[in-house]
């Protein structure tokens, strides 16, 4: 975003086609994408990995 943050919504299919896909992608080869954002704060996309050996 452009730094204002915005209203998350746990459905990302109904309003975010790029946040689902990102998601999907992430979750296909074994990552979690997490998402947090707010209004005036911004927006911080984390994407972790379990580590192996």
């Amino acid at each position: 975003d452009d730094g204002q943050g915005f209203a998350l919504h746990e459905d990302y299919g109904q309003c975010c086609f790029g946040l689902s896909g990102m998601r999907e992608r992430v979750a296909e080869i074994g990552g979690e994408l997490t998402i947090t954002s707010s209004r005036g704060k911004g927006t911080t996309v984390t994407v972790s990995f379990q580590a192996t050996n």
